[in-house]
């Protein structure tokens, strides 16, 4: 084998080993917990829409689906009783999924007052006992700005579990984010 060879071989063999831990990092990345807080009133209005809207389709399409069975009224797209047939079930999956949408908003429905109850204490501490000079022992003067404002976020989050360990790592996480942000805009 000569060198040329030897060179080209090791450098398809470092594509494949990039092009693999591209791929492992892709299926990490898409294993990886999201630690995006969405707060439960707009998870309750999601899950409303959704409810509204799958029911809506739902209850609509297996109304036709049925006139087009009992030859009521004619469709060009369900000309025999399997097309019929499969057009009523699709439509009552959309149904199906309005009525546990329903559900799920239901049960945030009970669930939004407890969480901004939540809010509300923690950000009254947060204003009570996170003050900027606190927040100052923190910052490194060789540090540039945002590896700053990551550990002022680090250690409200950290004081935070703390205090309300009761409380989601993400829901601290969005408080800590929200106070920090508002120190900064007032500035």
């Amino acid at each position: 084998m000569t060198n040329t060879e030897k060179t080209t071989q090791e450098k398809d063999y470092s594509a494949e080993a990039a092009e693999y831990q591209l791929l492992q990092d892709t299926k990490n990345l898409r294993n990886a917990k999201s630690t995006l807080y969405v707060p439960k009133k707009d998870r309750y209005e999601d899950a409303h829409s959704s409810a509204l809207i799958f029911g809506f389709f739902g209850l609509l399409g297996d109304a036709i689906a049925v006139l087009s069975f009992f030859e009521i009224i004619h469709l060009p797209i369900a000309t025999n009783k399997f097309s019929q047939v499969s057009m009523f079930l699709m439509f009552t999956a959309f149904l199906v999924i309005g009525i546990v949408s329903y559900k799920k908003a239901k049960a945030l429905e009970g669930q939004i007052s407890e969480e901004d109850n939540a809010n509300s204490v923690i950000k009254d501490w947060l204003e009570q006992n996170i003050t900027e000079t606190r927040l100052e022992q923190v910052v490194d003067s060789t540090a540039a700005d945002e590896v700053n404002y990551l550990h002022k976020l680090e250690y409200i989050k950290n004081e935070l579990s703390t205090e309300f360990p009761q409380y989601d790592e993400e829901f601290i996480e969005l408080l800590s984010d929200e106070f920090l942000t508002k120190l900064y805009d007032e500035k």
